[in-house]
C-alpha cells in the first residue's frame, strides 16, 4: 500500500470482435486504461477495461487457459514490466465468433498480441481525481415459477407454431428444436428458479467501477456507462453468475435470452436499480 495517482486513457480496438447478434451495429469497441503510478511517476499497475467473450479457443482444448486475455497480459507486461489486470465489461453479445480465423493456440496468440499492440502507445492520458472510496451494494434476486410465467409459456407456443411452417432441415428449425425450445423446456422442468447476486458501485470521486454478477449485453452496458458524465468502468462476471442479462427489446429474439435464467424484463430492472444509486 502506497500513495498513488491514477491516469486514464481510452483506446479504440478494431478488427477483432463485434456484436455477434447485430454485426453492423454498435458495441463497446473501446479499451479504458487506468494506470496507477507512484507520486514519482513510476507505474504500479495497468487496469484495462474492454468487452469481449474471452473464449476463442475451441472445445478440443483440455487445459485451463486464460485464452487471449492471458496472451494480452503477457504481451503488454513484457513490453514495460508493469503488471496488467483486465476487467471484462458488456461482453454478453460481443465476441470473436464472426471475425476469428481459427480456434487454436496460434489464433489465440494472434488475437492477444494483435489487440495488445493497439494499446501500447498512449493516446491522451489524463489524471483522474481519486477521493475517499464509497461502496454501494445492490442485491438482485431472481425468483419465479417458470410454469406460471406467462411470457415463457407464450414463447413456447409461438415457437411450436413457427415449427409447423419450417422445413426440418432448415437452420431455423434446428435452432428452435435444439436450442430455443430446449432451453424453455429445461426451465419449465423446475418448479421454481431462485438465484441471488450482488452488484456493487465503487465510487472513487473522479470515476466509478460498477460490478454485475452476469454476462450483460451491449444495450444494458451502455446505460450503466453513459448515465452521467462520470467515467464508469463496467466489470461483469463478478461475485457470482446469474447467466445472461438481456435487454427487453432483444429478449426472445437472441440466443442469450433463451439460455438465461433472467425472466423477461428482470435484467432491465437490475440495471435500473443500479442507476438509481449513482451519486
Amino acid at each position: 500500500m502506497r500513495p498513488a495517482k491514477v491516469y486514464m486513457d481510452i483506446f479504440e480496438i478494431n478488427g477483432y470482435y463485434n456484436n455477434r447478434n447485430r454485426p453492423e451495429e454498435e458495441y463497446f469497441d473501446k479499451c479504458i486504461d487506468l494506470t496507477f503510478k507512484t507520486e514519482e511517476g513510476v507505474p504500479l499497475v495497468n487496469l484495462l477495461n474492454l468487452a469481449c467473450h474471452p473464449s476463442l479457443i475451441g472445445v478440443q482444448n483440455k487445459y485451463f487457459t486464460a485464452d487471449f486475455f492471458g496472451v494480452m497480459r503477457r504481451y503488454l507486461q513484457g513490453i514495460n514490466g508493469t503488471p496488467v489486470m483486465i476487467f471484462n465489461g458488456e461482453a454478453g453479445d460481443v465476441s470473436a465468433r464472426l471475425l476469428k480465423k481459427g480456434v487454436d493456440w496460434n489464433e489465440c496468440i494472434r488475437y492477444g498480441e494483435g489487440i495488445g499492440a493497439q494499446l501500447v502507445y498512449p493516446r491522451h492520458p489524463v489524471e483522474v481525481q481519486v477521493d475517499e472510496i464509497t461502496v454501494t451494494e445492490i442485491a438482485h434476486r431472481i425468483d419465479y415459477k417458470p410454469g406460471e410465467n406467462e411470457y415463457l409459456l407464450r414463447q413456447k407456443e409461438r415457437l411450436k407454431k413457427e415449427l409447423e411452417g419450417l422445413h426440418p432441415e432448415s437452420r431455423r428449425y434446428q435452432m428452435i428444436t435444439s436450442c430455443y425450445l430446449y432451453d424453455i423446456e429445461e426451465k419449465l422442468r423446475h418448479d421454481r428458479l431462485t438465484y441471488e447476486g450482488e452488484c456493487y458501485i465503487y465510487d472513487f470521486g473522479g470515476f466509478r467501477i460498477v460490478t454485475v454478477p452476469c454476462e450483460i449485453d451491449t444495450v444494458l452496458g451502455k446505460k450503466i456507462r453513459e448515465k452521467d458524465e462520470k467515467l464508469t468502468i463496467l466489470n461483469a462476471y463478478s461475485n457470482g453468475f446469474l447467466y445472461y442479462a438481456v435487454n427487453e427489446k432483444e429478449y426472445g429474439e437472441v440466443f442469450e435470452s433463451y439460455v438465461t435464467y433472467f425472466p423477461y424484463g428482470d435484467a432491465d430492472q437490475m440495471v435500473g436499480d443500479i442507476l438509481r444509486q449513482y451519486k
